[in-house]
């Protein structure tokens, strides 16, 4: 992952969310990190978008957790 996708996921996720819940390092705080990252910072790269949802989707099948692919996800991914 590119600097800026990082930053993304670190900033436009965890940042966002710090007073939520759900604890640190839980799949679901990396799955919304990354998740939120690609939808909400506006300078990334469709690579660096496709990244992040690539890793929130990761993240979530290492958690042994299906998650169903919104149309945002598919839109980065595979462009329609």
């Amino acid at each position: 992952m590119s600097v800026r996708a990082v930053l993304a996921h670190e900033y436009y996720g965890h940042r966002a969310n710090r007073t939520t819940s759900i604890r640190k390092g839980h799949w679901l705080d990396e799955f919304r990190a990354s998740y939120r990252g690609a939808q909400k910072c506006s300078n990334l790269t469709d690579e660096d978008r496709a990244d992040l949802v690539r890793d929130a989707y990761d993240r979530a099948k290492e958690a042994g957790v299906t998650v169903k692919l919104t149309k945002f996800a598919r839109r980065a991914l595979y462009g329609f």
